[in-house]
């Protein structure tokens, strides 16, 4: 057999060999992904900063907006913790995923967030929320 005919075949088995694509999981994982996104309001509003910070990899990194990325898990742990010290009554979370792709065990949502701070009691001046500090009001 020539070496010009045996490149054809070659290619054939090396093509056949391959390994099918993995499974197409978007609509499992969009479906975790709002479940897990359901949780956060209830977990922001009772302060389990903690239990924020788990949905996090170990590596992971936040960028909150006007502050520098927040690298790790115990990095973002603190800073949950402070940010949810900040306000009371607590503001509420709202988290959406907009978009989810998934491709077996791997997931990637696209997804927007929105705190929103309740009026201050009646009778207290409002008070301007900060994500840099603790801080309160009028101290």
């Amino acid at each position: 057999m020539r070496p010009r005919n045996t490149l054809p075949i070659l290619l054939a088995a090396a093509l056949g060999c391959q390994a099918a694509p993995p499974p197409d999981t978007t609509a499992e994982a969009k479906q975790a992904i709002d479940a897990a996104n359901a949780s956060w309001a209830r977990l922001t509003a009772a302060g389990h900063a903690d239990s924020l910070a788990q949905y996090y990899h170990a590596n992971a990194m936040i960028l909150p907006p006007n502050m520098p990325p927040v690298r790790g898990r115990d990095s973002i742990r603190a800073f949950f913790a402070v940010l949810n010290t900040m306000s009371s009554p607590p503001p509420v979370l709202t988290v959406r995923a907009d978009s989810v792709w998934a491709s077996g065990a791997m997931a990637v949502d696209l997804g927007r967030w929105t705190f929103a701070w309740p009026p201050p009691p009646s009778g207290r001046p409002a008070c301007p929320r900060r994500i840099r500090a603790n801080t309160s009001c009028g101290g």
